[in-house]
């Protein structure tokens, strides 16, 4: 997700030649480590018991934690999915009682 906006700040640089020269657009190095301390932000605050502090996450080696970012993107993921079938069984399906209470209060009859 944040690399897909670095690379449409570069596209709108090339497009653009009035762009002003900020850290993003001037130093990959600052972008990409932009990049990992979001990583590490997500992880930090998704993951409680990690325990990382931000020296951990530096030293730590990128195959350990290129997996728990995509494991946790995997699960945010799951989540959110879980959320919208919950949110559809609710719009389906209506309590008899309820139905009951707005037909007397609503309906002529």
């Amino acid at each position: 997700m944040t690399a897909k906006s670095f690379a449409n700040v570069k596209k709108k640089q090339e497009d653009n030649t009035d762009i002003v020269p900020n850290p993003m657009n001037t130093s990959r190095v600052w972008a990409i480590e932009n990049i990992l301390l979001e990583i590490y932000s997500l992880l930090a605050h998704r993951i409680k018991g990690l325990g990382w502090s931000l020296n951990d996450f530096w030293e730590a080696d990128t195959w350990t934690t290129s997996k728990l970012y995509l494991m946790e993107l995997a699960l945010i993921e799951s989540e959110e999915q879980e959320m919208d079938d919950k949110k559809d069984k609710k719009a389906e399906f209506n309590n008899p009682e309820v139905e009951n209470v707005y037909d007397e209060m609503f309906t002529d009859a």
